[in-house]
């Protein structure tokens, strides 16, 4: 794990197929309790990040191939960090330190990240990361069905 290679791109047309293959995975839904989108809802949400320009999105590559996605928006006034791995890309620390990586990239701060409470790999990868819990959530589940309970992360610095 040490020699692996982590690098950051753009989002490109060619990216596109990769990421909706990605988050169409059933364990990845299941972990990050979102929904999979079908093709034009898909299309359409990918068209709303890439037109904004408050938004960063960038593709994880880990030893030159496609490994998953990393960005960060604006959710209810707050900016907020997110992350999505390929399943077979699991368990190599490819999303801690593409984190790392990211963080140079997005300066506003804080920055916020919201996670499962059974989400113990998402929270290793934020507290490796000096995110610290702020609080904790329950909301209506996307995917899961009822209610979900979340923690809520933050990473303090200069506000912009």
């Amino acid at each position: 794990m040490n020699d692996l290679t982590i690098e950051l791109a753009e989002v490109a047309d060619d990216d596109l197929p990769f990421l909706f293959a990605i988050q169409r995975d059933p364990a990845s839904n299941h972990m990050a309790d979102v929904a999979p989108r079908d093709e034009a809802a898909f299309a359409a949400h990918w068209a709303k990040i890439r037109s904004n320009p408050a938004g960063i999105a960038r593709v994880i590559r880990a030893d030159g191939e496609r490994a998953g996605l990393v960005l960060s928006f604006m959710r209810d006034g707050a900016r907020e960090l997110g992350y999505w791995i390929d399943r077979p890309q699991w368990g190599r620390g490819i999303a801690s330190r593409a984190v790392t990586a990211f963080l140079p990239l997005d300066p506003h701060r804080p920055l916020t990240a919201r996670v499962l409470k059974d989400n113990a790999g998402s929270i290793r990868v934020l507290e490796k990361n000096s995110f610290v819990r702020v609080g904790e959530s329950r909301e209506d589940a996307w995917h899961r069905g009822g209610t979900v309970e979340l923690w809520v992360f933050e990473l303090a610095g200069v506000r912009s």
